[in-house]
C-alpha cells in the first residue's frame, strides 16, 4: 500500500507540472520554470521531509494563477493533480512509521480525496465556463480569505 501512495503522489506531481507547462507553452520560461519545478517536486519526495512537499504545492498554485489567466484545462487538470499528489504525500508521510496497514485507512481516504477532487474538477469547470467582474475590493476580500483559508489548511496538514 505505502507503493501505491507513493506512486500516486509521484505521478500526481509529474502530471501536474506538466500539465502546467503545456498551459503555459505561450510564455516558454514560465514553461521551463514548471519543468523544472516538477523535476524539483519529484526528487524532493524522495527524501525524509515533508515541508517540499508544501513548498512544491505553493509553486504550483503560483504557476497555476498565472496560467489561470490563460483560461485553460490544462491548468485546472494541473492543480487538480497537485492538490492530489500533495494530500497523498503528507498522507504516505504520516503512514510511514507504522509496519502494516489496513486497506480500510487507505481507501477511506482516497474515497474522500476523491470526492473532493471530483466537487473541485466540478466548480472549476463552472468557473472555466463563467465570466464575471468584480470589483478590486472584492477581489481583495476573496485572496484575503482564501490567504486566511489555505493558512489554516497548513496549520492543520502540520
Amino acid at each position: 500500500m505505502k507503493k501505491l501512495l507513493w506512486g500516486i503522489a509521484r505521478a500526481g506531481w509529474l502530471l501536474s507540472y506538466g500539465l502546467l507547462a503545456i498551459a503555459l507553452h505561450r510564455a516558454w520560461p514560465w514553461a521551463v520554470l514548471a519543468g523544472l519545478l516538477g523535476i524539483f517536486a519529484l526528487l524532493a519526495s524522495y527524501g525524509r521531509w515533508g515541508w517540499p512537499a508544501s513548498m512544491s504545492f505553493l509553486m504550483m498554485l503560483a504557476l497555476a494563477g498565472g496560467a489561470a489567466m490563460l483560461r485553460s484545462w490544462e491548468a485546472l487538470l494541473g492543480v487538480l493533480c497537485g492538490l492530489v499528489a500533495w494530500d497523498v504525500e503528507l498522507f504516505a508521510r504520516r503512514l510511514e512509521p507504522f509496519e502494516t496497514l489496513s486497506r480500510a485507512i487507505v481507501s477511506v481516504h482516497l474515497k474522500r480525496l476523491g470526492l473532493i477532487v471530483l466537487i473541485s474538477g466540478l466548480l472549476g469547470a463552472v468557473a472555466l465556463n463563467m465570466e464575471l467582474s468584480l470589483s478590486f475590493g472584492w477581489a481583495l476580500f476573496v485572496a484575503v480569505s482564501f490567504l486566511i483559508g489555505f493558512l489554516l489548511l497548513l496549520r492543520q496538514a502540520l
